[in-house]
């Protein structure tokens, strides 16, 4: 085991993560998996992933960042009806090079230094899966789940992020369009950027909300983009 992940463990290890405390409740007061619309998507599993993170320190955070990724793969419910947030996670925090963990890592801690994964928000656009490897998600699936129940969007007004990131553009920009927690669009503009020799999608937002100024930003999942431009990229919006 290296010194750098030694060290990671040992912080992680002191991580306080508020996930289930805050949203099991709210999942089980929503009926997920059992309400009308869960029951009739088309899901193959039907186990709602609850945030993987609210970290113990994100509340009173610098930049109170959300990162929302694309559906999860496979079944992640082993001894819960609650996926996610189990003991595991945090090794998944440290050690698994999946780009949705790996870069979201490398993004908190270049925020916040060492202690970055506990001071922000990690959860996924849509709490069901039918994916196994490449994604596999329907509209009926993000209809039900961002519309209809609009599970994503109880998460958000739960947590009160100042930054949004979406890893979605490419499977669901189209259901982000209407923010039900927006009071007023005080700015919004769409181009392109570089990333390596990639270029990818750049959508952003400024809305106001019931808890002050909020910037949303909708861009390509980080999967086979270079990394440093990356993490550059987006560290360098969530500052500004």
């Amino acid at each position: 085991m290296s010194n750098k992940t030694c060290k990671l463990r040992q912080e992680e290890s002191l991580m306080q993560n508020l996930s289930k405390q805050i949203f099991i409740p709210i999942f089980d007061n929503m009926k997920l998996a059992e309400n009308d619309f869960c029951q009739k998507c088309n899901a193959a599993y039907k186990t709602p992933l609850l945030p993987w993170i609210v970290g113990g320190e994100y509340e009173k955070s610098k930049y109170r960042l959300m990162i929302v990724g694309k559906p999860h793969r496979g079944d992640a419910v082993p001894v819960s009806k609650h996926a996610g947030t189990m003991d595991y996670c945090i090794d998944w925090l440290i050690n698994c090079s999946w780009a949705y963990w790996s870069y979201s890592r490398e993004i908190a801690q270049q925020l916040y230094g060492s202690t970055g994964m506990n001071q922000i928000v990690m959860t996924n656009v849509v709490k069901c899966t039918n994916t196994e490897g490449k994604d596999t998600t329907t509209n009926e699936m993000l209809d039900n789940c961002i519309q209809r129940n609009g599970v994503i969007w109880r998460e958000i007004r739960e947590t009160r992020p100042l930054n949004i990131l979406f890893y979605t553009h490419k499977l669901c920009a189209s259901y982000l369009q209407a923010i039900p927690f927006q009071k007023e669009l005080i700015k919004e503009e769409r181009k392109s950027v570089m990333c390596g020799a990639k270029t990818m999608p750049w959508w952003e937002r400024v809305v106001l909300t019931d808890w002050g100024k909020v910037k949303i930003l909708v861009t390509n999942h980080p999967e086979r983009m270079d990394k440093g431009d990356y993490v550059k990229l987006i560290t360098d919006w969530v500052r500004k």
